[in-house]
């Protein structure tokens, strides 16, 4: 079970960020497609590749390919944390600014973060065996 949990975790946080930057957490709709739109378009994407990135590390048998989706998850996780500075409404009390940036940053961090949690307990099993 400790080997699926972080899996677990990386799929929940993955989905629940990418249907929150897209629902309740969304950037203002406005007539013109502003930058806010695309920094959640390209945030939406990478949260659907950190949790394409857990389904897969779930059914991986190899504790190698367990550690190589658990740093893709981690680099996609720093990514993240840095997506919004692709832009945003120029406007610090906007939507974008308030609501969905701080959750795309807040996401990310918590994959991150997930992920060196996961690299620890390999790491701890490691020298348990040793």
């Amino acid at each position: 079970m400790k080997k699926n949990f972080t899996s677990v975790l990386t799929i929940a946080v993955s989905l629940f960020s990418a249907v929150a930057v897209n629902t309740f957490l969304h950037p203002c709709a406005g007539m013109m497609r502003m930058h806010c739109k695309t920094t959640t378009d390209t945030a939406t994407v990478i949260f659907l590749l950190s949790f394409i990135t857990g389904v897969v590390s779930l059914f991986l048998k190899s504790e190698r390919s367990r550690k190589t989706a658990g740093i893709v998850s981690g680099i996609l996780g720093i990514i993240l944390v840095f997506v919004p500075f692709m832009g945003s409404c120029a406007m610090e009390t906007m939507r974008c600014n308030t609501h969905t940036m701080p959750a795309i940053r807040i996401g990310g961090f918590a994959l991150f973060l997930i992920s060196v949690a996961s690299a620890v307990l390999v790491f701890r099993k490691r020298s348990e065996l040793a």
